[in-house]
């Protein structure tokens, strides 16, 4: 069946990314670091995003049916912390406290006048061979404020179109990242190499982003790296179109999918068109 119209968007899609920014930064303190940062990246869940199982057992969820964290220990009672009038800095302060001796083996101890944000900031930079997020982008002090309907309508999207993707992922052969969202911009993505795992190799690129700079309506997204010079756009399957201004790929408009009988299929067979179409220009 189709799927939501995300009527008044963007106020819930900025606060659920704020939200997620949170999520990532909670990975990349309790998980050691991976190929292609996947230590960052937010495994997608009908109701949300999450962090999947952290070390002491537990898992953090965004559930943006809800407007909330939920805590789900790896034993003992879960805890959830809704979004609605706290800011992500007091959340962030809130979620550090809870899972600071379950998740993190106490690494963010209680420092005289340094603040637990700043603990878990100095921590995580011990740990990464790049920097972690400005703190700037964890603490906004402005109240949240989700609206649970367009929240339960962008869960199911995403998770259709995450299905979607992974149905036609699954068919592929060679070197590939999980389909994960990714908190710095709250989109969806996979990489296909052609030969060697790298972002530096040629590759094809399948996305699903909830906005971006002239965008301010989730789309689909495809590009492939690098395109030949000269460069002759292949025929794309339609409502697949050209994007050239900025960046050179693929999109598909939100509103082409969420109109279809059954996204998901619609998503799966959209896919195969538009890496059929890039792949020749890989070679």
């Amino acid at each position: 069946m189709p799927l939501s119209t995300l009527r008044n968007w963007q106020p819930t899609a900025d606060h659920l990314h704020a939200a997620a920014r949170l999520l990532g930064f909670i990975r990349t303190l309790a998980l050691p670091q991976q190929s292609h940062y996947l230590e960052q990246a937010l495994r997608v869940t009908p109701l949300g995003v999450a962090t999947d199982t952290l070390p002491g057992g537990g898992a953090l969820l965004l559930d943006f049916t809800h407007g909330a964290f939920v805590y789900e220990p790896g034993r003992g009672q879960g805890e959830v912390f809704p979004l609605a009038g706290r800011t992500q800095g007091a959340l962030l302060m809130s979620l550090l406290e809870t899972l600071d001796e379950p998740e993190l083996g106490g690494a963010l101890a209680s420092q005289p006048g340094v603040h637990v944000i700043d603990r878990a900031l100095a921590y995580v930079q011990t740990r990464l061979s790049y920097n972690p997020p400005p703190r700037a982008d964890l603490t906004g002090d402005q109240p949240l404020d989700i609206d649970t309907e367009t929240g339960r309508g962008y869960a199911e999207a995403l998770w259709s179109v995450f299905d979607g993707v992974a149905r036609f992922r699954a068919r592929l052969l060679g070197s590939m990242t999980p389909v994960v969202v990714w908190p710095h911009h709250f989109d969806l993505s996979t990489l296909w190499f052609l030969d060697e795992p790298s972002e530096q190799k040629p590759h094809i690129n399948i996305g699903f982003a909830p906005f971006s700079e002239g965008f301010p309506r989730p789309y689909l997204y495809a590009y492939a790296y690098p395109y030949p010079q000269p460069f002759n756009p292949p025929d794309l399957p339609a409502p697949a179109r050209w994007h050239t201004e900025g960046w050179t790929g693929v999109v598909v408009d939100y509103e082409a999918i969420a109109g279809q009988e059954d996204p998901t299929a619609f998503v799966e067979s959209l896919c195969e068109g538009i890496f059929g179409a890039l792949g020749t220009l890989l070679g």
